[in-house]
């Protein structure tokens, strides 16, 4: 109630026409990041109001409530905002709820996406989990948008992870062609270095032969032969 009616406030966050008004001493309890900020030799330790350019301002607001309330909405549509402004600020209960909430998320069109995200910010448990679902379902993944997005070094991770889940290597093989056709002109030179990935022992004579004989790629390809 405090807050609501603006009543003991000592700081005002936001850069907008919405400002945010809060107490130090209760932001500072959740963040390590406020804290330091109030109590140390920086200039907001004086100053009435902060603007934050960095952190949406949905994402604020809600770590705002977090702090007075202990609970915290999570979305597909605030997720996304939220992760960043709670690493930022170091408050790791939300952070672990937002990783959590895009964990139970994941499927075959999105993964790789999370992947990438949950490395930027450093959520190691969730970059495990979503590398671990690629893995577990790459027969749908290797479908999806994302997958075609993909660059030759993550490929390449992934294809040789040996927690790969294929029901034959050949699905292995199609799967670096299509990417590769996806564009052939910027992708053909990575041909040698993705076949190293795959399993060839796997794969049987018939087929390698097939292949050799009906893929101009491999055929055409120098380093392939």
């Amino acid at each position: 109630l405090l807050r609501q009616h603006h009543e003991l406030c000592d700081i005002i966050l936001g850069e907008s026409e919405v400002k945010i008004h809060a107490h130090k001493v209760v932001l500072a309890s959740i963040s390590p990041y406020f804290k330091a900020m109030f109590t140390g030799n920086l200039s907001e330790k004086e100053n009435s109001e902060v603007e934050f350019q960095c952190i949406d301002e949905t994402a604020l607001q809600a770590i705002v409530e977090y702090a007075y309330t202990g609970t915290v909405f999570i979305s597909q549509d605030t997720v996304e905002s939220l992760l960043p402004a709670a690493n930022l600020l170091q408050i790791k209960l939300v952070l672990k709820e937002c990783c959590a909430f895009l964990e139970s998320q994941l499927d075959p069109g999105n993964c790789i996406g999370i992947s990438r995200f949950a490395e930027t910010y450093g959520c190691h448990d969730l970059y495990l989990a979503a590398t671990k679902y690629i893995c577990q379902n790459f027969e749908a993944v290797c479908q999806t948008e994302e997958f075609f997005e993909l660059t030759h070094a993550d490929l390449d991770e992934i294809v040789s992870n040996d927690c790969l889940n294929v029901a034959t290597e050949e699905t292995v093989f199609y799967a670096l062609e299509s990417w590769i056709k996806y564009d052939v002109q910027e992708r053909q030179k990575y041909l040698a270095q993705l076949l190293n990935s795959v399993r060839l022992p796997l794969l049987s004579v018939k087929f390698l032969t097939r292949l050799y004989e009906a893929n101009h790629l491999i055929r055409d390809d120098r380093t392939c032969k």
